[in-house]
């Protein structure tokens, strides 16, 4: 067990008994909470959301890649992902990591409590030399998780430094579906869109958007309600937003699931990336001593 684990597991034993310490995928130090809408499992590593799991025996809501690498610096491919600083590719050198470094560090439990409604947990990253190399801001990011009778996150960034500073930030929520190419998202016509695929900015009156090819949509100003209908699985998954203007909508299909070496070839037929945050022209701008937080929140429906 290497010393972040043991930080983790040392604070994680000052919990409620309704957040215990459990051994994740491949051994990795993980916490399970427990409340009406069921378990939901988070991974020191990346404060990653790895799965939830409903009480009634219905299939998990997440998706997580039987190829998921579990080691120290690399990302987990599916559950619930943070995007942080920056969204992509860096913009300036691409020999740093996608989608910013918050995904790949440890974090650390800060708080948590629980009640006849539920339980909740807060998980914590700040700057380091490391994080200071390649992103030159102080700051406080922190997650919070309710389990209640639904799965609310609240992804918070604080500027701890002496200058304002620009981020991205994301929960990349991959959502388990029966299949996905039988699924529809209902709730974003008539949002402006960037298509990253074609590079170009669009509005689409269609309703329903449904995943006929690789698709990757990201919308800067969309902060109602989606719903994701599923009719393999008979269920719908509803995710609200609180403070969070963007989302983006993504699945890589056949070709680009091919090229990825952490997803099995048919794995993206089961799940539907619906991602929310501040990304684009909503991204975050945080003066010193600022702080910003957007809340998730994700539960089932019948469909």
């Amino acid at each position: 067990m290497n010393d972040p684990d043991r930080d983790f597991l040392r604070r994680a034993a000052l919990l409620p008994d309704a957040i215990e310490s459990i051994a994740g995928p491949a051994g990795i130090a993980a916490l399970r909470l427990n409340g009406p809408a069921g378990r939901v499992d988070v991974a020191a590593h990346g404060a990653h959301v790895l799965q939830w799991t409903p009480p009634d025996g219905a299939a998990p809501v997440l998706f997580l890649s039987a190829r998921s690498r579990f080691a120290r610096g690399e990302p987990i491919r599916g559950g619930v992902p943070i995007v942080f600083p920056w969204f992509g590719p860096h913009p300036r050198d691409p020999a740093l990591p996608a989608h910013g470094f918050a995904r790949r560090r440890p974090f650390v439990p800060v708080g948590g409590r629980a009640d006849r409604h539920g339980a909740e947990l807060r998980l914590e990253l700040t700057d380091d030399a490391d994080t200071l190399r390649q992103w030159p801001h102080a700051f406080r990011l922190t997650l919070r998780m309710r389990v209640t009778d639904a799965l609310e996150l609240g992804l918070c960034v604080e500027n701890r430094g002496i200058r304002p500073l620009a981020a991205d930030a994301m929960l990349h929520t991959y959502l388990q579906v029966g299949d996905a190419a039988r699924c529809e998202v209902h709730g974003l016509a008539g949002r402006p869109f960037r298509d990253q695929l074609q590079g170009r900015v669009a509005i689409d009156a269609r309703e329903p958007l449904r995943v006929a090819g690789e698709l990757d949509r990201s919308y800067a100003d969309a902060p109602g309600p989606v719903l994701l209908v599923d009719p393999a699985l008979g269920r719908g998954i509803v995710v609200e937003t609180h403070g969070a203007p963007s989302k983006v909508v993504w699945n890589p299909h056949v070709a680009k699931a091919r090229r990825l070496p952490d997803l099995g070839n048919d794995e993206w037929r089961r799940f539907v990336c619906l991602e929310t945050g501040w990304l684009g022209a909503q991204r975050l701008q945080l003066a010193p001593g600022e702080r910003a937080e957007a809340v998730t929140r994700i539960r089932l429906a019948r469909a």
